[in-house]
């Protein structure tokens, strides 16, 4: 009845623990349940109650690992060692197992169901911050009633997803506590698990939490007294299983994963991670880009063991390691990581390749096109987006010269980077077996490349070709021609342009002579482009470039060069023109040579500019025509004057454009050039002539006084006054008889511009001297024209003379002079009367002391003529005369005296000598 009554006794206890106290709510009771457990195991294991619900207690035990206090997992470790003891070898066998499925997978035997109402603890104090009054959240109440206030009942199934995650590791943890209980003693059943065991406990030495790290750590001593040993039969297994987890949800399994394959790839060689090593380079990039910053960094720590071990194999003495650890890890970094959108495995994976295949040497060979493009793309690709971003906006604001200076500070950057560095590395592996694959690639890469830094990279690498590999080079030299000038043509970029066209002239002078027609063929294709400025400038920079790095080339193609090069310096853009003239003066032997032996060619590209529809062809096609007349004799220039003067004539049709009286200037020069020629050919001449009238005729009077100076020249080197004064009077009298400050006349054509009165005043100032000038040389001859003359003339003359500024005054001087000089004795007192006589010198006289010495000289120049034609005349006319002023004889006097110019001087005794002469012929004196 006694051990009846005992056994009723320990039941019914077992009951009251096992069913109600160790699954109850609070915490504390199954706490108490836990210990009354570890009693009776302790002190009445081997009693027949205790011995048949043992596995109950077992159960209650695994079930309470989960448990958040240290205490009571301490008691439910060392119960779970006294059933161990005290057990079977069917428990024993199944104890273990537990542990190892609790310990591998977190797995809870049992779970308590919590109500709305209950204060059970699920988070420890303070875990998850404080409600709004600032009390601690942990209990299931506390949590339910904090979604109820935020009216997002939802959030209590995430609170409750974190308590489990919380209770997952809080039974691993506890599960350590028991499995360091037993481990000692059950090696035996352990060695089934070790396959398994061995990659968890391994990982969770890298755990987060340092109480789960330390628990971990004791087993894991337990379990692998020889740790390096244990790892290295293992190894394959434990790689696997951090593969397996490094991208788990749970960011504490990624993270430990990650610190974990850091530490076990140490000392590592090819052989042992072949199999993993591109998976494993694949899982660590995304640690790397993880949302979790402690997982990144970890990552990292990954990422940098990798790194070197593959840095390692590559620069293996081993030539079948260094092959195979390139091939199978560049494809891996150059399609995963540098395509990658972090920056961080961006600039990682390249620092990698960068590395390796410094070390490789010539085991990258076989890989050597797909890494220079990838290198190519990354001169481009790691670049800073602000860059980017910063050009597009000064190029919005139309500040081409601030964009061309922040593409050469990216240049620079790209040409000192390790990636250049690298990539002339590569070229020097490039021969016959790939460079077809190269070039290919290559022109590729030039026309549809992105980015400053990678075209920058493509003229480099094709620089460096024919440097190193021109031989091999050769069959392909016209294809990569055509793509770098195609390239230079398309960017608006100047610096680029200038690459492009340097690594043009380094390769022609690779290029087979068939190549370098067909290379010829397309600058004369771009000079005559003139709708595309880019066009004009390639071409110009490349020919500057074949004259500093391939002159052999240029001199090679020198009758297609040269031509293009004098025609080109008299292009009006800005830096166009300083280059080809770089071109002439460095490849020509003298300009007079030069023109002289290429005369022909320059011809025939003068004509299409002066035919184009482009005004700036036509301004530059003059302007070269012009200097060309300059330099030749008339006998060379004049066989092809059939051709030049319809062009020039071509030229100057239609309306005026700016620029356009350098066209003028042109014909003007021609002629004065060819002069015999145009005496022979009448209507050559007339034509000339016809030109020049139409176009001083134009209603921009901004235009007129532009050609007007050229009509002067033309003038006096025809030498033809009669001829040409009936055309150009009407033209000359219509600016001289037009009264001083008279606007109310102005043409309707000022060039758009909105002129203020003294601003025309100005104008047509300047107007009248180009005339009066142009009347210097045209003044007729023929006594009938020059009645005309004298007659409409002689009235603006004297105001001229008298009324008008100093620079018309010197202008009127000598027409004066010219008009004296030719007019017939008998027209003195007859047509030119004594009172118009009078009015001149009286005129002259009143200017003869102007402040300016040039006017000063050109008033007693013209004093001295009218007085030497009046000392020659008839009594009556002298008689006709009215006495001059008083003040001049002295005024004249003075000047020959004390005039501080010499000119002046002369001319001032000639002329007080000339009045001696009048007076004495008057009776004066």
């Amino acid at each position: 009845e006694q051990e009846q009554g005992d056994k009723k006794l320990v039941n019914g206890v077992l009951d009251h623990i096992l069913q109600e106290y160790a699954r109850h709510n609070l915490a504390r009771m199954r706490q108490a349940a836990g210990i009354w457990l570890l009693s009776l195991v302790k002190f009445a294991g081997q009693h027949a109650t205790v011995q048949a619900r043992l596995p109950d207690i077992q159960a209650v035990f695994t079930s309470m690992l989960s448990e958040s206090d240290d205490f009571t997992q301490d008691i439910v470790s060392k119960g779970l060692g006294l059933l161990y003891e005290i057990g079977g070898d069917q428990m024993k066998k199944d104890l273990v197992a537990v542990l190892v499925d609790t310990l591998s997978d977190g797995k809870k035997q049992t779970s308590q169901k919590l109500s709305a109402h209950s204060d059970e603890a699920v988070f420890t104090e303070g875990a998850l911050g404080t409600d709004k009054q600032g009390s601690k959240l942990s209990t299931y109440k506390e949590l339910c009633a904090l979604a109820s206030d935020l009216n997002q009942p939802d959030l209590i199934y995430r609170f409750m997803h974190l308590a489990n995650h919380n209770a997952l590791w809080n039974s691993r943890k506890g599960a350590a506590f028991g499995f360091a209980q037993i481990a000692t003693a059950a090696k035996e059943q352990l060695e089934p698990h070790l396959s398994t065991l061995v990659p968890r406990l391994f990982r969770y030495q890298f755990d987060p939490n340092p109480n789960i790290r330390a628990a971990m750590s004791n087993i894991w001593k337990t379990v692998a007294p020889e740790p390096q040993r244990m790892i290295d039969k293992y190894f394959a297994s434990i790689v696997k299983d951090l593969m397996a987890n490094i991208t788990n949800h749970m960011w504490r399994v990624r993270e430990s994963c990650a610190g974990a394959l850091a530490e076990i790839l140490r000392g590592r060689n090819w052989d042992e991670v072949k199999d993993f090593i591109g998976e494993l380079w694949i899982l660590s990039f995304r640690s790397l880009d993880d949302v979790k910053e402690s997982v990144r960094v970890a990552g990292m720590e990954a990422c940098s063991r990798l790194g070197k071990l593959s840095v390692q194999c590559a620069k293996s003495e081993t030539p079948r390691v260094s092959r195979e650890s390139i091939g199978t890890i560049f494809p891996i970094l150059m399609e995963h990581g540098l395509l990658s959108p972090v920056n961080n495995i961006r600039f990682l994976s390249m620092s990698i390749i960068l590395e390796m295949s410094k070390e490789a040497g010539s085991a990258i060979r076989e890989h050597v096109v797909p890494l220079m493009m990838t290198l190519l793309d990354a001169l481009s690709g790691l670049e800073s987006p602000m860059l980017n971003y910063a050009s597009q906006k000064l190029s919005a604001h139309d500040t081409p010269g601030l964009v061309d200076k922040l593409d050469d500070l990216r240049l620079a950057a790209s040409r000192s980077s390790p990636i250049t560095e690298c990539l002339d590395r590569c070229v020097k592996y490039v021969d016959a077996s790939n460079m077809k694959e190269v070039v290919a690639q290559l022109v590729g890469k030039i026309r549809k490349g992105l980015g400053p830094g990678t075209k920058a990279g493509c003229a480099r690498v094709a620089s460096n070709l024919a440097s190193t590999c021109a031989t091999d080079l050769q069959p392909h030299a016209s294809r990569l021609i055509k793509a770098l000038v195609h390239a230079a043509q398309a960017t608006k970029s100047a610096p680029l342009r200038r690459d492009f066209a340097h690594a043009a002239s380094m390769v022609a002078k690779t290029a087979r002579p068939g190549d370098l027609d067909a290379m010829m063929e397309l600058l004369q294709e771009m000079f005559r482009d003139r709708e595309r400025p880019e066009s004009v400038a390639t071409c110009a920079i490349m020919c500057k470039a074949m004259s500093e790095k391939a002159p052999d080339v240029l001199k090679a193609c020198s009758a297609t060069i040269l031509p293009l090069a004098f025609v080109g310096m008299h292009d009006s853009t800005e830096g166009v023109d300083a280059a080809w003239r770089t071109v002439w003066e460095d490849n020509a032997a003298g300009t007079q040579t030069g023109v002289r032996l290429y005369l022909d060619e320059i011809v025939m590209l003068i004509v299409p500019c002066l035919t184009d529809r482009s005004w700036q062809a036509k301004k530059q096609g003059a302007r070269a025509l012009a200097a060309l007349a300059g330099k030749i004799t008339e006998d060379a220039l004049n066989k092809h004057l059939p051709v030049l003067l319809p062009a020039l004539g071509e030229g100057l049709r239609g309306r005026t454009w700016d620029g356009k009286e350098k066209v003028v200037e042109c014909l003007v020069s021609v002629y004065v050039g060819c002069k015999p020629y145009f005496k022979e050919h009448s209507d050559s001449e007339q034509l000339v002539q016809d030109l020049l009238l139409r176009e001083c005729q134009k209603k921009a009077k901004a235009y007129r006084a532009a050609v007007l100076p050229h009509l002067e020249k033309f003038c006096e080197a025809a030498a033809a006054g009669d001829t040409l004064f009936p055309e150009i009077f009407p033209l000359l009298a219509a600016h001289l008889t037009k009264k001083e400050g008279d606007v109310s006349d102005d043409d309707d054509d000022n060039g758009g511009e909105d002129l203020k009165r003294s601003e025309r005043l100005a104008r047509d100032e300047t107007l009248k001297v180009l005339a009066l000038h142009v009347l210097q040389h045209v003044w007729p001859q023929d006594e009938q024209k020059q009645k005309a003359a004298w007659q409409q003339l002689h009235e603006p003359l004297v105001q001229a003379v008298q009324l008008s500024t100093s620079k018309v005054r010197e202008a009127a001087h000598p027409v004066l002079q010219v008009a004296f000089d030719k007019m017939p004795d008998s027209w003195l007192g007859t047509v030119v009367t004594g009172d118009e006589l009078s009015a001149i010198v009286e005129a002259l006289a009143a200017t003869v002391d102007d402040k300016l010495s040039a006017v000063r000289r050109s008033t007693l120049k013209a004093l001295v003529q009218v007085l030497r034609r009046l000392a020659g005349a008839n009594p009556e006319v002298v008689a006709a005369v009215r006495p001059f002023p008083p003040a001049l004889q002295r005024q004249v006097e003075e000047l020959a005296e004390s005039d501080s110019y010499p000119a002046v001087r002369q001319e001032a005794a000639l002329a007080a000598e000339q009045l001696r002469t009048f007076k004495r012929k008057r009776g004066d004196e």
